[in-house]
């Protein structure tokens, strides 16, 4: 009769998980990120503008790190726009739920574009943000002015 090894305590681990730790290697990560997704933006960003980084299951991703300053701010716009249902253009120069997002966007932008001390690039970016985003809200927002009755303050 032949002595037979008793695996040791990471030979059994490592076997047990073996899908698991190759999930990523095999893309069967979901909610991995595709790096290939990311920086295909406008100006060459990564969540400015609609084509947003993806995991692997086609959902957006937000867990790359931007290099850009002016990239912040639309991770947080893009959020809010999932939060009412709204994406893309249309969210943009149609839908009035959008509004407080676009300003708060124009805002924030705003404030970068101000800033002393950045590289002239990230400050550009975000002038023309402001720039885009409230011409492009504008409409929108003057439509909701003369749409919705008046409510007085007392």
């Amino acid at each position: 009769m032949l002595n037979e090894a008793q695996p040791t305590w990471w030979t059994s681990f490592f076997l047990t998980n073996i899908n698991y730790l190759m999930m990523p290697i095999r893309g069967g990560c979901p909610s991995c990120l595709v790096p290939s997704s990311v920086g295909h933006n406008w100006f060459g960003q990564t969540y400015l503008g609609p084509n947003n980084p993806v995991s692997q299951d086609g959902s957006d991703n937000f867990s790359y790190r931007p290099t850009n300053l002016a990239d912040y701010p639309p991770v947080g716009h893009d959020r809010r726009y999932f939060n009412v249902g709204a994406s893309g253009p249309s969210g943009v120069f149609l839908n009035q739920k959008t509004i407080g997002a676009d300003y708060k966007l124009i805002a924030e932008e705003f404030e970068i574009a101000n800033m002393q001390g950045l590289p002239i690039n990230q400050r550009l970016t975000a002038a023309a943000v402001v720039i885009g985003i409230g011409f492009g809200a504008l409409p929108k927002t003057i439509n909701l002015l003369f749409t919705q009755p008046a409510s007085g303050f007392a």
